[in-house]
């Protein structure tokens, strides 16, 4: 559909904010998939259920008190694999109606991306009453780019945009831990992350220069530039207690790092002067974490059931606003997220009484929508633009299976495992090597 210069459009270009905390307000941050899955395979076959059974090396990632479990030392390996198909507002019609917006016109396009590679490693060496670990874990790894073709509402319209973005968490840990009496086990960990996140939104004013190099400005959203190797430090704390023989209940604190990251806004050759325009500063708080786990373990049969608590609402609090203007800053502010819940249930059982003993797992966990939206008010033109952009998404049931076996006397392990949903598939192969 062409556009007019008659038509008056919401301009998504103008000046960038200065310092502020969390995310910025370009479109490309609406669909940002921030999933802190918990490392292993064999968690992973068992829907991410863990913390209250912990009983490897992964432990002094998911609950550093399960790490007094192990009784050998031993090297665990992980490699991941993760398919995402990302929404976003492509086109169509947005009605705003008062306060709130019909958006049944609006049609909604989807970007598929992949991303893999190492994800997890870990020595473990118990010593004396203690355990400890040395661990490095990848805690997000997500990609995505897509095109949109500009959304209309009343006389207005989106500008037409081309967006991009990556971001890594990689975090290096030491863990350890400790028994108190027969039944009772503390933990806490150190985590040194590093972080690089890349965003980039370029905007056109109608389909025949989407894409090329005649575009009307540029935000972009850089954290540590690439010769920049700074790390920020953040902690855990865990427990597990084990109430009977059969019976542990499992608990979690994990702190969130923050990152800070630089903003610059230019002006395109659509605009006659190519510059930039403005730039700032901002901090990026991954969610801190809290957990609860209870774990039924037999000789052969494992039930798991974890709660976490996700402060996603961390994620917009005082939203970068990338657009200047009194009205955006507004708008900006009426950006959300509230915290989520995941209920995570895994079911394993071992043939443990053969030459090389095999376990098959299964399991399923609730992720609740975490995508940022825009609640009001909808009074402005900005506003209302902000809200065709930042609009919630939905919950989503995972369903996950994975298998392991043994080899040497209990030596070598090996788990896979793979978990499907609507938005994103994961994929995992670990190895455990133990020193008896």
């Amino acid at each position: 559909m062409l556009r007019f210069n008659s038509l008056k459009v919401w301009a998504v270009a103008a000046v960038l904010a200065t310092a502020a905390q969390a995310q910025t307000n370009i479109e490309v941050n609406a669909g940002l998939q921030l999933n802190l899955s918990q490392p292993g395979a064999r968690s992973l076959g068992m829907g991410g259920a863990f913390i209250g059974l912990a009983d490897d090396a992964t432990a002094a990632y998911t609950n550093p008190a399960g790490l007094a479990n192990l009784s050998v030392g031993e090297v665990s390996l992980e490699a991941r694999g993760w398919d995402y198909r990302t929404t976003y507002t492509d086109e169509g019609f947005g009605v705003f109606n008062g306060n709130s917006l019909d958006d049944s016109g609006l049609i909604e396009g989807e970007a598929e991306s992949s991303t893999g590679g190492y994800s997890f490693g870990a020595l473990t060496l118990p010593w004396k009453n203690w355990v400890f670990s040395l661990y490095s874990h990848k805690l997000a790894d997500y990609e995505v780019s897509f095109e949109t073709h500009g959304a209309e509402f009343g006389d207005r319209y989106l500008l037409l945009a081309q967006a991009h973005t990556s971001l890594e968490v990689d975090g290096t840990g030491f863990a350890a831990a400790t028994r108190i009496g027969d039944s009772f086990s503390l933990g806490l960990g150190v985590i040194s992350y590093k972080y690089a996140w890349d965003a980039s939104v370029r905007r056109f004013r109608n389909r025949f220069t989407l894409g090329s190099d005649f575009w009307v400005n540029e935000q972009e959203v850089t954290a540590f530039g690439e010769e920049n190797e700074d790390r920020v430090v953040a902690g855990s704390l865990g427990f597990e207690w084990k109430i009977t023989e059969r019976w542990r209940l499992g608990g979690v604190y994990r702190q969130g790092p923050e990152f800070e990251f630089s903003t610059s806004n230019t002006l395109g050759p659509d605009n006659s002067s190519q510059r930039v325009f403005a730039s700032g500063t901002g901090i990026f708080k991954v969610p801190d974490v809290t957990g609860l786990g209870i774990a039924y373990k037999s000789t052969s049969f494992r039930v798991l059931f974890d709660w976490v608590h996700i402060k996603y609402s961390q994620l917009t609090e005082n939203t970068a606003n990338v657009f200047g203007s009194s009205e955006m800053s507004e708008a900006a502010a009426g950006l959300t997220l509230d915290d989520g819940h995941e209920l995570h249930l895994g079911f394993e059982y071992v043939w443990a009484n053969i030459k090389n003993p095999i376990a098959v797992r299964v399991g399923s966990w609730l992720d609740p929508d975490h995508r940022i939206r825009y609640e009001g008010p909808f009074n402005t033109s900005q506003q209302q633009g902000t809200a065709l952009i930042f609009r919630p998404g939905d919950d989503e049931l995972h369903y996950s299976a994975g298998a392991g076996v043994s080899f040497s006397d209990g030596r070598f392990e090996l788990n896979v495992a793979a978990d499907f949903s609507e938005r994103i598939d994961t994929a995992s192969a670990s190895l455990v090597v133990r020193f008896f």
